[in-house]
């Protein structure tokens, strides 16, 4: 009897640790299709992860693109390292330039919007705030673009080809 006690015991830990995992892998599942293709672009296959550590919950999700010797970098980064990417500084109207790079802060199609671009390689990135952490640093979530060998305008473009209030819509339910 104790023996068949200790295999439910077992079966049912699996059972529920099996039940845990897909619904992790769900979470960042329904961020991937939000990773779009782009013409003319070769792309990976969308990947992502989520990371629970002390109360400490991110979920990504990321594609790689790439076009002759321009590269991309997709991602959604949603969680407490959304913390990392985005800084509280970061504010509408916040413009720098220097003779080599620029950072620029404005709202575009609704949403803020950090961009910069380092105008000796071709690099940058642009950054979508699509919901804001939380006073706990818990929660928030941002969209990354980032782009080496490209134009900053042709960047900003491909970016806009995803769907940002899909992406915002989709992260408010995790």
């Amino acid at each position: 009897m104790a023996k068949r006690k200790s295999l439910f015991i077992v079966v049912l830990a699996a059972v529920c640790m099996i039940a845990a995992f897909a619904a992790y892998s769900q979470t960042y599942n329904s961020l991937l299709p939000l990773l779009v293709n782009l013409s003319g672009w070769s792309a990976e296959s969308p990947d992502g992860m989520e990371l629970d550590y002390s109360g400490s919950k991110t979920i990504t999700a990321t594609r790689e693109y790439e076009k002759g010797d321009s590269n991309l970098t997709a991602a959604l980064i949603v969680g407490s390292q959304m913390q990392g990417s985005w800084s509280p500084a970061y504010q509408e109207g916040f413009k720098m330039e220097t003779t080599e790079m620029s950072m620029v802060v404005e709202r575009i199609k609704g949403f803020l919007v950090f961009h910069t671009f380092d105008k000796t390689s071709s690099d940058g990135i642009v950054m979508v705030l699509l919901q804001d952490a939380s006073a706990d640093g818990s929660g928030g979530a941002v969209f990354t673009f980032a782009f080496e060998s490209l134009g900053s305008d042709e960047a900003m473009k491909l970016a806009q080809k995803f769907d940002w209030n899909k992406m915002k819509s989709a992260v408010s339910k995790l």
